[in-house]
């Protein structure tokens, strides 16, 4: 017997990743607003709130219908206060998700930012050159031919790239 997950006949088991990842540049890092991640996870935090009053209300209606109101109309009414109240439900849990991951993404939009500091810093500090890329480079210099020193001066700027 076949199961959902099973792969249709001539395809792989094994699917691509449904995320798109592109190369951030430092300059995109720099521009990027970690406050803005972290306004629109509370804006759907609230709106898991707003749901869950919702489908507080809604339950609470459901429960004192039956002792008001009888008959076919009642019943029509029941089944499509049950079918908002699943929609409030799922409404929660997705505005629910949305704010963990706008949160998460705030994090670490911000963690990202104190790397690239970090980054910046220590580039400046060995007089080193940071890509827009995110690449380190070592700027031209003129090592003197003859001295035994520059070919470690050289190997040491390497290793600080």
């Amino acid at each position: 017997m076949a199961t959902f997950d099973d792969p249709r006949k001539g395809e792989s088991r094994v699917k691509g990743s449904a995320v798109r990842r592109d190369k951030v540049t430092v300059p995109q890092l720099r521009a990027a607003q970690p406050r803005d991640w972290q306004r629109a996870s509370i804006e759907w935090d609230d709106f898991a709130v707003a749901a869950t009053e919702a489908r507080n209300h809604i339950r609470d209606v459901t429960r004192r219908l039956p002792h008001v109101w009888h008959g076919p109309a009642a019943a029509a009414a029941m089944r499509r206060l049950r079918v908002l109240l699943d929609e409030m439900t799922i409404a929660y849990r997705e505005s629910r998700a949305a704010a963990l991951t706008l949160d998460a993404a705030h994090d670490g939009f911000r963690l990202a930012s104190t790397w690239l500091d970090e980054a910046e810093s220590m580039t400046k500090t060995a007089d080193l050159t940071l890509e827009d890329d995110g690449t380190v480079t070592v700027p031209d210099r003129d090592y003197p031919q003859n001295d035994p020193d520059a070919a470690g001066a050289a190997r040491a700027d390497q290793d600080n790239a």
